[in-house]
């Protein structure tokens, strides 16, 4: 054994103190320092709007463990308007090489934010203004307050998955809109291929059993608006978009709780009152132009203007079941009509319009006791408008001639006949059958 100095002795405790106290303490408060000065929060908020598009703005952020971090106050705002798009109260970030996870607490997409977003997806995804980084980022949240119709909608079980490469940009967002219901999801699939020359645009939405309130579907759809606060929408719709920037869309689903009032009395000059169904077996646009459809649509109760089925009768060729005078003029009705049920099969495309009647409707005889058609508009047992047995294809024009009467028989009437006839399919020949 040996001992040792005094004076040695004090000088190892004093460099064991510097080195096991000292040091590690002035590393942890200069570290902590760091991680509270202006610059440490902005480079993180220039990391999520790196790969998000958007501005972002933090308050502050607490360390939980290594790798992942509380971020407080989160704000995305447009890059170009400066709104609000959306904000959370607490988000907590896992950070890893090729991976930046957000989880959202106490979300909520402000008033228009949902528009906003996509549009600047859009631009981002177009490489309008910079490109995205390589790599993933992934944001969830239990709950996301957003707005539909001027209505607050909670949206369950969000999930958003953006994964960027050099020649594809991938997004996959799935949601709830019922809380007890997580097992079917609506899906969003956006798709950005940059092999392509042009590059392509896809988009596909899949509501086949938890419905889409179709007011979610605004900032995508011009005709959203039209089946009403309360419609929603079950089924697949498909869109790509051509070489010439025309986007090529397919639908096929149902539409529920579709207000007739809202899509016939803030359009057009005429009444009409009640739900909808609308079954789509396809449809297809160009744009926002329809191509062809075909389906089935059941309505009522509800109330009808006398004026809407005196020019559906005329113009689409329908049979009346009411009192006429001998020059042709409707009589012994209000002006506004109750009726129980309105319900048809349609096919229109450029080559016309053709109604059938459903399966199980009834064989309406004539006065004379021949067979006259099928009933399309009832009130009670009575057929205020019959499709006749021997109905004929017509025109595409006369559907804009039902909604909006002609002045001097002359197309178009206003405003509103000149969109109808941009909205419907192109009026062309029909096809001659072989031989």
């Amino acid at each position: 054994m040996f001992s040792l100095h005094e004076a040695t002795r004090r000088g190892l405790f004093r460099l064991a103190f510097v080195l096991l106290a000292v040091i590690p303490t002035a590393g942890l408060a200069s570290w902590t320092a760091v991680r509270h000065m202006p610059g440490y929060v902005d480079a993180f908020e220039a990391t999520i709007a790196e790969r998000t598009g958007l501005d972002t703005s933090l308050k502050a952020i607490d360390h939980l463990r290594p790798g992942e971090m509380r971020l407080v106050q989160l704000e995305l705002r447009d890059p170009e308007t400066g709104l609000l798009i959306a904000r959370a109260e607490r988000v907590t970030l896992t950070q890893t090489a090729d991976l930046i996870a957000l989880d959202l607490e106490d979300a909520k997409l402000e008033s228009g934010g949902l528009a906003n977003a996509w549009h600047a997806l859009d631009r981002r995804l177009r490489r309008q203004g910079g490109n995205l980084p390589h790599g993933q980022l992934r944001i969830t949240a239990s709950s996301l307050t957003t707005h539909a119709a001027e209505q607050p909608l909670v949206l369950h079980a969000v999930e958003a998955h953006l994964d960027s490469s050099a020649v594809e940009t991938k997004l996959e967002l799935t949601f709830s809109t019922n809380d007890a219901n997580d097992a079917d999801k609506v899906t969003l699939h956006v798709d950005r291929d940059r092999r392509t020359n042009p590059p392509t645009f896809r988009f596909e939405l899949i509501a086949e059993e938890d419905p889409l309130p179709c007011a979610l579907a605004e900032p995508l759809w011009s005709a959203a608006p039209w089946f009403g606060p309360q419609a929603e929408f079950r089924g697949r719709v498909k869109s790509v978009e051509g070489t010439n920037a025309d986007w090529i869309t397919t639908i096929r689903g149902r539409f529920s709780k579709v207000d007739v009032r809202n899509a016939i009395e803030a359009h057009f000059p005429h009444s009409m009152r009640g739900s909808a169904e609308v079954l789509l077996e396809e449809a297809s646009l160009e744009n926002e132009r329809l191509v062809a459809a075909r389906g089935t649509i059941t309505a009522g109760p509800g109330h009808i203007a006398l004026s809407l089925i005196d020019s559906s009768w005329r113009s689409l060729r329908l049979l009346f079941g009411g009192q006429t005078t001998e020059e042709g003029k409707i009589i012994g009705l209000p002006e506004l009509i109750h009726y129980d049920s309105l319900a048809c099969h349609f096919d229109v495309d450029g080559t016309g319009i053709h109604l059938t009647p459903l399966p199980n409707a009834p064989l309406l005889k004539d006065k004379e006791g021949r067979d006259a058609g099928y009933p399309l508009l009832t009130d009670g047992p009575l057929p205020l408008l019959a499709i006749p047995i021997q109905y004929q294809r017509q025109p595409v024009t006369v559907l804009v001639k039902a909604l909006v009467p002609p002045t001097a028989d002359k197309l178009p009437a206003d405003d509103r006949a000149a969109w109808l006839l941009r909205a419907l399919p192109a009026p062309q020949q029909a096809r001659r059958p072989p031989g």
